[in-house]
């Protein structure tokens, strides 16, 4: 049977300037990018929370749920990582999170870098705008178009990464508890399907 929910991808290059941005320089950031789990490396670094910077040049100061960055990271408010999490996210890790001013001062400690486990193989490699390097795996052109096939994806899932394209894919449920409880800094794309 055929997935008939829509999928959004969280965007972000639609930061909204009046909120802080971050550029993350993390021993674990590897790990997140790709979702792994970085909470063993961060106890192997004796690191217990995820430090921040924020880039006071490409946002403000007014505190987000969502924090836009440069390494597509899931940095929440913990106010609205605790919604997300009565959604249906799969495995997944919360790690605490604090953004730190130019000053090298705490500006927040509320909030939490969200980390969904894995990826969903769902890329419809034959319609998407793919890079096919004869040396490499196929990957996703940056800023390609993409298309994921919408069987591949579990029906009940709200938020996923799918193999070969950087960010998240989030349902259409997990757009509408955003909207709902009016949760700051969020923009979302429609994802197609094939």
């Amino acid at each position: 049977m055929p997935n008939k929910t829509q999928y959004f991808a969280i965007n972000y290059l639609k930061h909204n300037r009046v909120f802080c941005f971050v550029r993350p320089k993390l021993t674990c950031g590897g790990q997140l990018l790709v979702g792994k789990p970085a909470r063993p490396v961060m106890k192997k670094g004796d690191v217990d929370v995820l430090d921040l910077q924020m880039v006071e040049d490409r946002g403000g100061l007014k505190l987000p749920d969502f924090v836009g960055n440069t390494s597509l990271l899931l940095a929440l408010s913990k106010s609205c990582a605790e919604v997300l999490a009565q959604l249906d996210l799969g495995e997944h890790e919360v790690l605490p999170a604090r953004l730190i001013n130019k000053k090298k001062r705490v500006h927040s400690d509320g909030y939490v870098v969200m980390n969904p486990l894995g990826h969903i193989v769902c890329l419809d490699l034959k319609r998407s705008d793919m890079v096919n390097d004869p040396d490499e795996e196929p990957y996703l052109k940056p800023l390609g178009k993409y298309f994921l096939v919408g069987k591949s994806i579990p029906e009940k899932l709200d938020l996923f990464r799918a193999s070969g394209v950087g960010g998240f894919i989030c349902s259409e449920r997990f757009v509408q508890t955003v909207e709902k409880h009016k949760f700051t800094n969020f923009a979302f794309t429609p994802v197609q399907l094939s």
